[in-house]
C-alpha cells in the first residue's frame, strides 16, 4: 500500500484523470481522487475533504485553469495547484505561475508528476509551518505588549530593542526614548 494522497482533478476528460491516478499509483501513491469540472463542483470538494494536490486541466469548457485558480485563492485553502495540459502556450503557462500556481505539468509526459507532487507537498508543509510560527510570535507578541508587567528586551550588550507599555507608564519613557539607548539610561 502506497502513501495516501487526497487528488482534486479540475479536468473534462474522466480519461486523463484515471490515466493520471494509474500514474500516481505507479509512483507509489495510493490516492483517492475527485473530479470536477465546474466551479461549484470546485467549492463543493473544497469544503468536504482534505486535498493534499490539485491536478487542474488548462483547457475546459466550462472552467477555466485561471477560475480554478482564483476560486482556490478565495478559498483561504493553501493546497499546491499544478496545471495539467496537452498544450499550451507558455506565456499562459508563465501568467498562471505568476499568479499562485505553483507547477505546469504536460499530460503526454508525466514522468515529472510524482516528483514535482511530492516537492510541492513538502514546500506546503514548510508553508504550513512558517504560518504556524508566525501565528505563534503574534499571539506572544501580543500578550508581551498588553503585560500587566514592565517589559523589555535588550541585546546582548544591554542596549534596548523593545519595552513594552507598562514600561512606558512605569518610567514615563517613550518607546522611542528607551530603544537604542544603554539599559543603564533610567
Amino acid at each position: 500500500m502506497g502513501k495516501s494522497l487526497n487528488v482534486l482533478f479540475i479536468e473534462d476528460s474522466e480519461e486523463d484523470a484515471e490515466l493520471t491516478t494509474t500514474e500516481l499509483i505507479r509512483g507509489g501513491f495510493s490516492p483517492y481522487a475527485e473530479r470536477v469540472e465546474t466551479r461549484p463542483g470546485m467549492l463543493a470538494a473544497l469544503s468536504k475533504t482534505a486535498w493534499d494536490i490539485i491536478l487542474c486541466d488548462f483547457r475546459m469548457p466550462n472552467f477555466s485553469a485561471e477560475d480554478a485558480l482564483m476560486t482556490l485563492k478565495a478559498s483561504g485553502q493553501d493546497i499546491p495547484f499544478i496545471i495539467t495540459s496537452g498544450a499550451v502556450d507558455a506565456e499562459d503557462t508563465v501568467s498562471l505561475l505568476k499568479q499562485g500556481a505553483h507547477d505546469f505539468m504536460n499530460k503526454e509526459a508525466l514522468a515529472r508528476l510524482v516528483p514535482a507532487i511530492e516537492r510541492e507537498i513538502r514546500e506546503a508543509d514548510v508553508r504550513r509551518q512558517r504560518r504556524l510560527a508566525e501565528d505563534k510570535v503574534r499571539i506572544l507578541s501580543s500578550a508581551v505588549q498588553q503585560s500587566p508587567v514592565s517589559v523589555l528586551i535588550t541585546d546582548p550588550r544591554g542596549v534596548i530593542e523593545y519595552v513594552n507599555r507598562k514600561f512606558e507608564q512605569i518610567t514615563g519613557y517613550d518607546a522611542a526614548d528607551a530603544i537604542g539607548r544603554d539599559l543603564g539610561f533610567t
